[in-house]
This record gives C-alpha cells, structure tokens and sequence, in this order.
C-alpha cells in the first residue's frame, strides 16, 4: 500500500506495508502483494521506496549470522523470515533502530539527580511546554524545528528530503491528533538571547490504549547541543505524562542505532531494549 504519500515533499517516495495472517504464509501472497504495492507505487511516479518491520528483543538472542545494516550500526537476524522477504525484494537494509521501553512511574529521586546534573550545563536555555496546542507567540519556531527533524536526526541512505514546515502544517498535524483522540505533551528548550525554541519532545497517548504512551520526535538543534537540553526536555516531559496519564504503564521510543547520545539518554532515565526495527529501501529503475 501507498504511505504517508507526501503531496508537498518527497514525491518520489512511498511506504510499502505487506501483511499476511500466518495462517496464510509460504503461498506465495506476500509477495503477489507486494508486486501490487510496487505497481500502484510506480503508477503515482514513486521510485524509491521504503518499508520498516519490528522484532522482539529476544528474536535476537541466539539468532545466527546477521544482515549488517549499510548505516554500519546493527543488522537483523539473516534467516528470520521477515528479513528474508524483504532481502528476496530487492529491499536493502539501510538502517536498524532500537526500540525501547520504560516502567512508569519512573523514580522520581532517578529523575532529580539527573535534572540536577544537566542543569548545571543548560545556563543560557529554559524549559516551556505545552499540551495538545503549541501557544500562538511559539508556533513559528516550533514550526522550524519541525523542519529540522526531518534532516537533523540520523537516516543512513534512506533517500529522503527535508519537510517543509510552517505555523499552518503545525495546526493541521495537532487538528489530526485531536480528531482520532490522541492527546500529546511537548516540552521545548528556550534560548534566553535570542527567544528562539531550540529543542523538543513528544509524548503521544491514546485512551483507547491507556497503559502506553509513545515517544515521538526528540530533537536538540545542531549548534545548542552539547549543554544537556535532550536530557532537560525528556525529564521534564516525563513529569508531565506521569501526572496527565497515571494510567500508563510505560513509555516506548525508537532510536537508530548510530545515535548514540540519545540512546544514551534514554539508557540513564531507564529504558531497556524491547526490540529491534529494521528500515528497508527499494530504488527502482
């Protein structure tokens, strides 16, 4: 099927999703399905294409040789079947993310002490915050850091452009989210000389999934990086989610591999690895 189809920005790319029930593997219908995917992607004038899957961490204990990704970090069990399909594609795997989870409530002294420790590096920034709808007099630069996650954060050879972001497209994505019931909380980093938001977090839940929340975009602008601003924003949005969603029961995130740091982060709040994603790409003729 044709995914997140931009209309705006890389219009060369599509999302292929195949899914098949086990009961109905090994006859062939993957890939019948995925030849039709293919097609209808070529008849909209897409070229390059892409399509993720996710194992559990413990596929992973004791599965074999690897299929290393062409990011250099990581690599998928060779003989998994979901690995071998794509592979038998044409499919390249560019990329491998680790995907994370966090036992809510998270300890609050474990949340002091690492607040206390990055604040002494983040003198020049404050922290604001929002839920659902950024305030009117933010919207601007929450606009631009949007457009920077899309070529900031680490994408291997996925053959992807910048988005393109405006105070509009910001309103449309948070009117979306409220239409199919999703509630989300941001804290941004402020820097105090120039009044410009400089980087942010997403926490998304839904109450028809109340023991789950998801992490999206985590970002720290290139040059106000290194004063600990993606530990700041992530504790403080922790904060937040425990008291508007005491239901939850744990926060999951995906990071590259090759991104270190913020794995890093992650690994000192507390999250332990859940899985493994792997990010395939097709370019065709």
């Amino acid at each position: 099927m044709l995914g997140g189809s931009a209309l705006r920005e890389n219009l060369w790319t599509a999302g292929i999703n195949v899914l098949v029930s086990p009961g109905y593997r090994r006859r062939g219908l993957g890939r019948q399905l995925l030849l039709f995917a293919e097609d209808v992607a070529q008849q909209h004038g897409r070229t390059s294409l892409d399509g993720y899957f996710e194992l559990p961490a413990h596929v992973m204990e004791g599965a074999g040789p690897l299929l290393p990704a062409k990011s250099g970090a990581g690599g998928l069990p060779a003989g998994e079947p979901s690995t071998a399909f794509a592979a038998a594609g044409g499919y390249e795997l560019e990329q491998v993310e680790t995907s994370s989870r966090l036992v809510l409530p998270v300890p609050p002294e474990r949340l002091a002490a690492l607040e206390a420790a990055a604040s002494a590096h983040a003198g020049d920034y404050t922290l604001v915050g929002w839920a659902d709808a950024c305030p009117a007099e933010l919207v601007d630069s929450y606009a631009q850091l949007n457009a920077r996650m899309s070529v900031d954060v680490p994408t291997a050879g996925m053959d992807w452009e910048g988005e393109l972001w405006d105070a509009d497209r910001v309103r449309r994505d948070e009117e979306m989210l409220a239409r199919s019931g999703v509630q989300s909380v941001v804290s941004a980093a402020m820097h105090r000389p120039t009044g410009q938001l400089v980087a942010y977090t997403v926490l998304n839940w839904r109450p028809e999934v109340p023991g789950v929340i998801l992490q999206q975009d985590t970002l720290v602008s290139g040059q106000h990086r290194g004063h600990r601003l993606g530990m700041l924003i992530k504790i403080s949005n922790l904060q937040v989610a425990q008291d508007r969603w005491p239901a939850a029961k744990s926060v999951l995130t995906w990071n590259a591999n090759e991104n270190q740091h913020m794995l890093a982060i992650n690994i000192a709040l507390g999250f332990t690895p859940a899985g493994y994603e792997g990010e395939w790409q097709k370019r065709l003729g």
